[in-house]
């Protein structure tokens, strides 16, 4: 069984003032500066992870279950830990696909993003890593309230190397949504929350082990947090993108592209009308209309992914092609995703390219359920921001070459022949 729940005595360890071995000691300034330790992540992240996790299905590499203190779940495209007890930490650690094997890694960068669901906003959200057993782990908590912490679990003994503090970096409030990360590289820890780095420590009590994700409650039960996009970057291993075959360069597409454009349409659509070759069922979760010359998505529930397939496009089944089409934000939370789905098979597979409000692009593959990144979210000038922008998303498609375009402008080119 993978749930995991310790009853929690932080307050204890702080009144009596626990001293700490003297291999531990946290930096007044970090063994590289921040600056450098993002650089780092960011060069990292042009790989692919070695493990990735979307949540869009349940999969025994993460525990399910429930009892009186604590409940693991899939829901709506993210997994959730409740836990219903006061002063209890509940936890998973994460496995290898057939649920029998951790995942393990020694030097990694590793983030998640977590979203706050109910309870009191003093609670803690928290990455497992290194995880030797149940005895023995490091754990980076924040909580909903604006705080964060490093501790250790040695022995079955908790020990802290950065006390509960205030950080300004921390979104707070119900719902609130924040990207956890840890950089571990030797003995040195760092702890990041939505790409700023919190702190830097240095420890070597364990080098190695697994990961997992935990939430805790204190002076109340009822704590629900959801977590969804967990990517696993190791160091000193080659995560190389997925091999490409001498691809073409930007120019050649982009004149690839002139050529396209130049000849007649085989398929457009100016949404003023109902024409039946677009699905627009609504359901309790999303609601699909035509309003004002455009086809509308409105996203009802929380953490919930909702499109509609062409009837007519998927008729002709077209299998090298370009595509565009203009979206904008109406209105809603400003880290919506929206994007084009293309060489739809069938609800379990298909490719999807996205973009989010911030400006920044991703590229998936579904295959048999199961999400895969090929390109990890990335910022890109081109992308325009802010409330009710509107974007022109291009696919150019031909044999396993894959380009992305937005407003004109090539955002990335790969090669995937899934």
């Amino acid at each position: 069984m993978r749930i995991r729940t310790t009853a929690l005595f932080f307050a204890v360890l702080t009144a009596v003032g626990l001293m700490l071995p003297a291999y531990t000691s946290l930096y007044a300034q970090a063994t590289n500066s921040s600056a450098d330790l993002q650089a780092q992540i960011k060069q990292l992240k042009q790989e692919n992870p070695s493990f990735s996790e979307n949540f869009r299905k349940e999969s025994d590499k993460w525990y399910i279950g429930e009892d009186k203190d604590a409940a693991h779940f899939f829901k709506n495209g993210a997994y959730h830990i409740r836990v219903d007890s006061k002063s209890l930490l509940s936890w998973t650690v994460a496995k290898v696909e057939g649920g029998k094997t951790d995942v393990e890694a020694t030097d990694f960068y590793l983030e998640v993003d977590s979203f706050h669901v109910a309870g009191p906003l003093e609670n803690e959200i928290g990455i497992i890593f290194r995880h030797v057993d149940d005895d023995n782990f490091y754990l980076f908590g924040l909580g909903d309230d604006g705080q964060y912490a490093l501790r250790k679990k040695v022995k079955g003994k908790w020990e802290t190397l950065k006390d509960w503090a205030k950080a300004a970096q921390i979104t707070t409030g119900k719902g609130a949504a924040n990207t956890l990360g840890v950089l571990a590289q030797g003995s040195q820890i760092t702890v990041l929350v939505n790409g700023e780095v919190l702190a830097t420590v240095e420890d070597d009590t364990f080098s190695s082990g697994g990961i997992g994700l935990g939430a805790a409650a204190f002076d109340e039960g009822g704590v629900e947090i959801a977590f969804d996009d967990l990517n696993l970057w190791t160091i000193g291993e080659t995560n190389a993108p997925t091999e490409t075959t001498a691809p073409p360069t930007v120019s050649d597409a982009s004149s690839r592209i002139d050529e396209i454009k130049a000849t007649d349409t085989t398929y457009s659509d100016d949404f003023s009308t109902d024409n039946g070759d677009w699905g627009i069922k609504s359901t309790k979760d999303a609601a699909l209309s035509y309003t004002g010359s455009a086809l509308h998505m409105r996203v009802k529930s929380k953490n919930w992914l909702t499109w509609s397939t062409n009837r007519a496009i998927g008729e002709k089944k077209p299998a090298d092609f370009l595509l565009e089409t203009d979206v904008a934000h109406v209105t809603g939370p400003q880290d919506a995703e929206m994007g084009l789905l293309f060489r739809y098979v069938d609800a379990d597979n298909f490719y999807a390219f996205f973009i989010n409000q911030a400006g920044a692009y991703s590229l998936w593959k579904q295959i048999d359920g199961k999400f895969t990144s090929i390109v990890d979210w990335t910022d890109a000038d081109a992308l325009h921001t802010g409330a009710k922008s509107t974007n022109r998303l291009g696919v150019l498609a031909e044999g396993s070459q894959i380009t992305l375009l937005a407003n004109d402008t090539i955002l990335t080119q790969v090669e995937d022949d899934a």
